[in-house]
């Protein structure tokens, strides 16, 4: 703590000083002030603790036998034999599996490797990037071969997979967007970061979809907005008890925020507004109408239930009674158990098997469990699901977070109205 300096004040003397003793004071008192400058000690601000190193993840691209590969920019291969470098020269490589080997194909090259674990490709130069099945990666690229199929892992600084996250979680075209941008790549960011603890799989830290967060790669061109966020928030995390939360986001909760999982039988919900304005009322999925048949409802549940799937054929043939119950709600209102009754058999349903037993007819899952059903009055085959929503509804609204920001609320606020319970900061 550095001292403040104060008034000094020189008691007064009953005496009147001579000429010559007034002289001798102003000596005596340069000498003094003159040692005290030479030996009065230095004052420094206590030293900062210890930066976080920027950490690397590693994501999981795709798991298969046959993909393609092209370099932009220059990589290193190091083999058993010798290290190569490739670059777009060497045109679009195959990429598959032969004989429990991985074969690298192109017009100018062709690599059959045997036991590349790991296969490693480096870049020379930080521009460097490759395209993998389309998309544009920085960092390193690793094929490891596995029960017959290869894993293609992206493996790059965590603020560089930000970028290629961010857009793809979160609108980010127009600059009033800017605060809620920023809350994204801090939601992002921590997500990550707790997923390094607790990784997705053995040789991989987080998947490259919904499954985790969608990341189509950062070696193309990234929005101006995106950069900016990212840059903005850089080391900012969400924490709980100091390590990064295991936290949540969705796109729309149409108004209404389930509580965290591990509160819901303390939680009760949380309104997503603010004077009376529901945030994320801006969102194509605020409210929505569906209509399913019962056709399709078996054809889900065969598809989700083994025991249902060995029924459908005689039901289809014979024709069956269907009934749906919903048995259960959450604190928010949303499905937390849908019956699904069959010629008097039950076909219970819970968490996200809700939304695929009520799949369209091209396999997409209901968008929310927050909906109530309605019989048609003229087809008995047909009925509506009335909803609000896009997703389970738990942390971060997306969209709640553009409404906020649209409302002049920082990214700050926006965290804090989402997650209230855990303290941002900044761990590098």
């Amino acid at each position: 703590m550095l001292a403040s300096a104060g008034k000094w004040q020189i008691p007064g003397c009953p005496w009147k000083p001579s000429p010559a003793k007034v002289r001798g004071f102003f000596l005596l008192a340069a000498l003094m002030l003159a040692l005290f400058s030479c030996t009065r000690p230095m004052v420094k601000p206590a030293p900062e603790s210890p930066t976080a190193r920027e950490p690397t993840i590693r994501v999981l691209l795709t798991s298969g036998s046959e993909d393609q590969l092209q370099f932009n920019g220059t990589y290193r291969l190091a083999a058993e034999e010798a290290d190569y470098l490739l670059d777009a020269s060497h045109g679009q490589f195959q990429v598959s599996v032969h004989n429990h080997r991985i074969v690298l194909k192109s017009p100018a090259r062709f690599f059959d490797l045997v036991d590349p674990q790991p296969l490693t490709f480096d870049p020379v130069s930080p521009k460097a990037s490759f395209v993998w099945n389309g998309h544009s990666y920085r960092g390193r690229l690793i094929l490891i071969l596995s029960n017959g199929q290869f894993q293609a892992i992206n493996q790059l600084p965590v603020e560089a997979y930000l970028l290629g996250v961010v857009p793809n979680e979160m609108p980010s075209g127009n600059p009033e967007y800017r605060e809620a941008v920023r809350a994204q790549a801090v939601a992002a960011r921590t997500y990550a970061l707790h997923r390094l603890q607790h990784p997705a799989g053995e040789q991989f830290d987080v998947f490259s979809t919904v499954q985790d967060q969608v990341y189509w790669g950062s070696g193309g061109r990234i929005p101006e907005l995106v950069q900016e966020a990212v840059e903005a928030t850089r080391g900012e995390v969400l924490v709980a008890e100091g390590q990064p939360a295991a936290i949540q986001y969705h796109s729309t909760c149409g108004g209404i925020l389930e509580p965290p999982i591990q509160n819901d039988s303390a939680a009760s919900a949380q309104p997503d507004s603010s004077e009376g304005l529901f945030h994320c009322s801006a969102s194509p999925l605020y409210r929505w109408v569906e209509k399913r048949t019962v056709s399709q409802l078996l054809h889900n549940l065969a598809a989700v239930d083994g025991s249902a799937a060995k029924e459908l054929p005689g039901w289809q043939k014979k024709g069956v009674q269907v009934a749906l119950h919903v048995r259960e709600r959450s604190p928010s209102g949303r499905v937390a158990l849908l019956d699904v009754e069959v010629d008097s058999r039950h076909f219970p349903q819970r968490g996200y098997g809700v939304r695929q037993v009520l799949a369209d007819s091209l396999g997409r899952p209901l968008p929310s469990r927050l909906f109530f059903l309605l019989k048609s009055q003229k087809n008995p085959a047909l009925f509506y699901i009335i909803g609000a929503g896009w997703g389970h509804g738990r942390g971060m609204c997306q969209w709640g977070a553009l409404g906020m920001a649209l409302n002049g609320n920082g990214y700050r606020n926006i965290l804090h109205f989402y997650y209230p319970n855990l303290t941002l900061k900044k761990l590098y």
